[in-house]
């Protein structure tokens, strides 16, 4: 078997989502080799850095991941949670770009295969199964990507900062702070300060945040209704 047919192997496993396979020591070594070695990231560990050289591309195994982007304060944001299948680094690889687009954390603990670029782009151009399995995984990231602005634009601001306080405090100990300031919550949001206080009012009045020293909090019993509301409507619209 040659170094690219294990790489197809690897893609085809994780697509089909295939946990047995995934997970099957035997399987991992068959295609373990000098481009391709498989990491454990545990959880809070940090796999890249927003503008850090694209040195490595990570096809994400099982596990979850945090994404975090800079507002233009320079307050890192956590845009959302990603699940396997996942690779990290294919665009900036694909369009040349120096450094990471966002910032990547371990939500859980993490199985990723890390693959030198360099290769995985030669796979690609000598390999049709390869590159069908980039244009899938491309096809996925776009997909989300346009999932998210129908829902900013679909939802209304108040369901969206719903969506935003339970994703932000999903997986964390609670009382949890939120650490954005209202600024640059509403320019992740894309609406007005004013707007955003006036969504802040009604939450608070509802009991599902608190507000001290200009900081938003979410108590426990907080969360589990911020939780309810995000289940419906993610259910709604589709989204999540």
């Amino acid at each position: 078997m040659t170094n690219e047919e294990k790489l197809a192997r690897l893609l085809e496993a994780v697509m089909s989502r295939d946990i047995k396979v995934k997970l099957d020591k035997t399987f991992l070594n068959t295609v373990a080799y000098e481009d391709i070695q498989f990491i454990w990231f545990e959880k809070g560990e940090y796999l890249s850095y927003i503008g850090a050289p694209v040195e490595r591309l990570m096809v994400l195994i099982e596990g979850q991941v945090s994404v975090f982007k800079y507002s233009s304060g320079g307050m890192s944001i956590r845009s959302g949670i990603s699940e396997a299948p996942q690779i990290y680094g294919l665009y900036e690889s694909l369009t040349g770009t120096k450094g990471h687009g966002v910032t990547l954390q371990a939500e859980t603990r993490a199985h990723c295969a890390v693959i030198r670029p360099a290769f995985f782009l030669r796979a690609i151009r000598n390999n049709h199964e390869i590159a069908l399995a980039a244009l899938s995984f491309l096809a996925r990231f776009t997909a989300r990507m346009l999932d998210r602005t129908d829902q900013l634009t679909l939802n209304t601001p108040y369901e969206n900062l719903i969506i935003f306080l339970f994703e932000n405090c999903s997986g964390k100990l609670l009382p949890h702070v939120i650490e954005a300031n209202k600024a640059e919550i509403a320019e992740l949001m894309n609406i007005s300060s004013r707007t955003l206080y006036r969504q802040l009012e009604q939450l608070e009045e509802e009991g599902l945040i608190k507000r001290s020293h200009g900081k938003i909090v979410v108590t426990g019993s907080a969360f589990q209704r911020l939780r309810d509301r995000y289940d419906s409507y993610t259910k709604e619209h589709g989204f999540g």
